[in-house]
């Protein structure tokens, strides 16, 4: 009898909350006890606060389509520290009315938290595809 090489793939549907200008989305967060649920996880003036969960992104792999319009925006992915304080992974812009960014993120620390930075205005859309797969 063969191992399978992963587990099935997690995903959410969710639309993000749009930003205020100079203001974030969040898109993933492994620290929320409502992540990758039918919640979103709303938007905030600055980083949010890291959540009671912990170790959800072990070895994780996330997977990740992205886009905006009207206006561009930065893709920004953080890695939590043994501080206990989120800490800037990697930033990808998103041009406004471009294909989708595609990003694979194989989650090296316990957990992770995923955003869309907008810039000093907001865009009207964000579209979003999220899969985050167990890794062997």
């Amino acid at each position: 009898m063969s191992t399978p090489l992963s587990k099935p793939v997690l995903g959410t549907n969710v639309q993000p909350t749009l930003p205020d200008a100079s203001g974030y989305t969040w898109i993933y967060d492994s620290t929320d006890p409502r992540n990758l649920t039918d919640t979103a996880l709303g938007k905030t003036a600055s980083v949010r606060t890291v959540g009671p969960n912990r170790g959800e992104a072990t070895n994780k792999r996330i997977m990740l389509t992205a886009a905006v319009t009207t206006q561009s925006a930065t893709l920004v992915r953080y890695r939590l520290t043994g501080a206990g304080a989120w800490a800037l992974y990697a930033s990808t812009t998103l041009t406004a009315g471009d294909t989708p960014q595609g990003i694979v993120w194989d989650v090296l620390s316990p957990d992770a938290l995923i955003g869309v930075l907008a810039g000093a205005t907001a865009p009207s859309a964000i579209s979003v595809t999220l899969l985050v797969k167990e890794q062997p």
